[in-house]
């Protein structure tokens, strides 16, 4: 009867693995190689060479905790597979017909160039190798801006989806260590921070509200916090020019996601820090100065705020339709449309205008336009991607059907349903 094998030592199983990745790692460089110089250069470089690049090679992008952040290990995991799915699943060119997944350009590509930077004096002059080995340094080096923007833009995204005022919010920093604590060769380095954002109460008309402070943070510069000077509210005094922080009521907040209501809290909430950081004040036709509040660079509303106790107070969002904005008082003019009517038709919400039958709706394009918020209509295009939710009626029809049976109301034969429910 045959012995049965033995089962191998921890120490084996290491040493096939690390058998097994050296492998793949020069299989990758061989095809990496020899795809970008279009000839077969990889065995022309000496086995000596290509086993110091894997020694001293390059590391994918990891995710490690910052000291002091405040994240569950959940988040944490959470975000440590979806950095490394996207690495293995994103791709990016490094010559006409040669694209490698972002993990193998951080790990194989970029050690590549470890051959022209610190042995290409002692390549033997052979063959095309020298002129093949400046072509994939130029060609991997040629791509590193376009890699580091991606890579940046993705952790970004990947921590809007966590973060929002109420709690928390969080963002990476990037490094590139050779420390011995994370193994040998060179680690790019993702540190996750966090931040619980400040909670006040300020008192207004005699009651105690909660407020939370307004900012955002961002792969690479970090933390940054909203200040306005109160001097674009018409504030007057000797300190009216000097900046102060900004707040916003917990309702407001509340107001804004129900009102932006096919898109991520993060999404909305970075879309108001962006909004205080070039802030324009709207004075004319409106009963209190109200600050524009835009979402991808469109005007969808308005944030109404005082200075109260050396802070600036946002004390709630107005979708653009409101009664109390002055596109919302024009549309108002334009159709006769009521608060509660605006709301029965949900035009008071993002939804709404998230649909393509609003946008190719030329009858009801032009009533929008006529009343100063067209912009809503032609958004839909841009956002449709990141929204997350669309209306499931057909608001045109609707919003057009609506207008009419009021118009045949006003000469006395008919009620609108939502007249009766009144």
């Amino acid at each position: 009867m045959a012995q049965r094998k033995k089962k191998q030592s921890s120490h084996q199983q290491q040493k096939i693995a690390k058998a097994k990745h050296k492998n793949e790692f020069l299989s990758k460089l061989k095809y990496l190689t020899n795809s970008v110089c279009k000839e077969d250069i990889y065995s022309l470089i000496p086995k000596e060479m290509l086993e110091e690049v894997y020694s001293c090679r390059y590391h994918t992008v990891r995710i490690e905790l910052a000291e002091g952040c405040n994240v569950s290990s959940h988040i944490h995991n959470l975000l440590k597979r979806t950095v490394s799915a996207w690495l293995k699943s994103e791709k990016i060119s490094l010559a006409k017909g040669v694209e490698i997944s972002f993990d193998d350009y951080y790990t194989i590509a970029l050690s590549s160039r470890y051959i022209k930077t610190i042995k290409f004096i002692n390549l033997p002059d052979i063959g095309n190798l020298k002129k093949g080995i400046e072509t994939l340094y130029d060609m991997v080096g040629g791509a590193l801006e376009e890699a580091q923007s991606a890579t940046v833009l993705a952790l970004f995204a990947f921590c809007l989806g966590f973060s929002c005022m109420e709690k928390s919010l969080y963002w990476f920093k990037l490094d590139l260590s050779a420390s011995e604590d994370y193994g040998e060769g060179l680690h790019h380095l993702a540190f996750l921070h966090s931040v619980e954002v400040e909670s006040i109460n300020i008192v207004v008309d005699g009651t105690s509200r909660p407020a939370k402070r307004v900012g955002w943070a961002f792969t690479g510069s970090g933390l940054l916090w909203a200040t306005l000077k109160p001097s674009i509210l018409n504030v007057k005094g000797p300190f009216a020019d000097i900046p102060v922080d900004v707040y916003i009521q917990s309702h407001a907040l509340q107001r804004l996601n129900e009102r932006l209501d096919c898109f991520e809290v993060g999404t909305i909430q970075m879309s108001l820090y962006e909004s205080l950081r070039d802030a324009k004040v709207v004075f004319e036709n409106c009963d209190q100065p109200l600050i524009e509040y835009k979402f991808f660079g469109t005007k969808v509303g308005y944030l109404r705020a005082d200075y109260v106790d050396g802070v600036i107070l946002i004390r709630t969002f107005l979708f653009i339709t409101n009664n109390g904005t002055p596109e919302g008082k024009k549309l108002e003019k334009v159709t006769g449309l009521q608060k509660l009517d605006k709301k029965y038709l949900a035009i008071d919400r993002m939804s709404a205008f998230n649909s393509s039958d609003m946008s190719s709706n030329p009858e009801v394009r032009e009533i929008f336009e006529s009343a100063g918020c067209g912009n809503l209509i032609s958004l839909y295009k841009e956002i449709a991607l990141f929204s997350n939710k669309q209306s499931n009626q057909n608001i045109s029809k609707l919003l057009l059907d609506y207008l009419k049976k009021a118009e045949v109301f006003l000469q006395g034969d008919v009620v609108p349903e939502h007249a009766e429910a009144e």
